[in-house]
C-alpha cells in the first residue's frame, strides 16, 4: 500500500510540477514575498530622503572658511567688486556701442584716398619710361655652344693616373723601406683550425653511433628519438582520455555494468602508465620486423 501511495506521489510531482521554494509555498496557499515590488518601495523612499537631505543643505548656508587670524580681516577682492569701474582712456568708454565700425570704416576710407592723392601728386612729375633698345653691337653672348665631352675616355685616363701614381708610392717605400712580414705570417689560418675541430666532432659522434649499434641485441633495432617521444606523447594523451572517463563516473558502482567499465579503465590505465614508463627510456630496442 506504501508503494502504490509512493508511486502515485511521484506521478502527480511529474504532472504538476513544482516551481521551486516560491512555487510550494503557492502549493500551500501562502503567497511568496515579492522581493522586486520592495525594492522598488526602498529605492523610492531613499530617493525621496535624499531629496530632502539636498535641500536641507542648500537652506542652509555654511560659513565660509578662515584662518582665526585673518577672521576680522576685510576681503580685498570683495571690496574692488564694490567699486564702479572706470578706464584709464575715456575713448575707450564707446568702443563696443553700436554703429561705431561703419564709422571707423568711413574715417578709415576717408584717410586711405587722401594718402593716395598725396602719392599720386608726387609721382606725377616723374617720367617714366622704357630703356632702349640694345643695338646688335652692345649685346652680350648669351648662348655659347658646349662641345661635347667624352666622359668614358675621360674617366679612363683619369684612372690610369690613379694606378700609376699608386704603383709609383709603392716603389718608393719599397726602396726606402725594408719588407715587414705580418704577425700571422706562417701560421694555420683559423678557418682550418676550426674546419679541423668540426671533422673531428663527426668523427666521434659516427663512432658513438657504431657503438650503439653494436651494443644492440640481435633481432633488434634502437628506436630513433622522434619516434620515441611521439609514440610518448601519444600515450599521455591517452592517459589524459582514460583518467577523464574514470572521473566521470558515479562514485558508487552498484551496477554489474558500472563495475566492469570501472575495472576496464583501470587496467587500461595502468598498461598506459607501464608503456609511459618504458618510452621514457633514453635507449629503448624494438623487434627488427624489416
Amino acid at each position: 500500500m506504501s508503494f502504490h501511495h509512493q508511486d502515485s506521489s511521484q506521478v502527480a510531482s511529474f504532472l504538476h510540477p513544482v516551481n521551486g521554494y516560491r512555487g510550494m509555498l503557492k502549493q500551500k496557499g501562502v503567497e511568496p514575498r515579492n522581493h522586486m515590488k520592495d525594492n522598488l518601495r526602498a529605492l523610492k523612499e531613499k530617493e525621496s530622503e535624499n531629496k530632502i537631505k539636498k535641500e536641507v543643505q542648500a537652506s542652509t548656508t555654511k560659513e565660509e572658511f578662515k584662518i582665526n587670524k585673518f577672521k576680522e580681516v576685510e576681503s580685498k577682492v570683495k571690496h574692488l567688486k564694490t567699486q564702479i569701474y572706470q578706464p584709464e582712456n575715456p575713448v575707450n568708454q564707446n568702443y563696443l556701442k553700436s554703429g561705431l565700425s561703419s564709422q571707423r570704416q568711413e574715417i578709415q576710407q576717408v584717410k586711405s584716398k587722401e594718402k593716395a592723392e598725396i602719392i599720386r601728386k608726387e609721382t606725377s612729375n616723374i617720367d617714366y619710361k622704357k630703356p632702349p633698345i640694345p643695338k646688335r653691337d652692345e649685346t652680350i653672348e648669351i648662348y655659347r655652344p658646349v662641345k661635347d665631352k667624352d666622359y668614358i675616355k675621360q674617366n679612363a685616363k683619369d684612372e690610369l693616373k690613379q694606378i700609376a701614381t699608386k704603383n709609383q708610392n709603392k716603389l718608393n717605400r719599397n726602396e726606402t723601406e725594408e719588407y715587414q712580414k705580418p704577425n700571422e705570417f706562417g701560421k694555420i689560418p683559423k678557418y682550418l683550425k676550426d674546419r679541423k675541430k668540426q671533422w673531428e666532432e663527426e668523427a666521434l659522434r659516427q663512432k658513438i653511433e657504431v657503438q650503439k649499434v653494436d651494443e644492440c641485441p640481435p633481432g633488434m633495432r634502437l628506436l630513433p628519438e622522434e619516434e620515441r617521444l611521439e609514440t610518448l606523447r601519444e600515450l599521455e594523451k591517452n592517459k589524459e582520455t582514460v583518467m577523464t572517463d574514470i572521473r566521470k563516473m558515479p562514485l558508487i558502482c552498484d551496477t554489474v555494468v558500472l563495475q566492469k567499465r570501472k575495472t576496464f579503465l583501470e587496467n587500461k590505465l595502468l598498461d598506459i602508465e607501464a608503456a609511459i614508463r618504458t618510452f621514457s627510456r633514453k635507449k629503448l630496442y624494438i623487434a627488427d620486423d624489416m
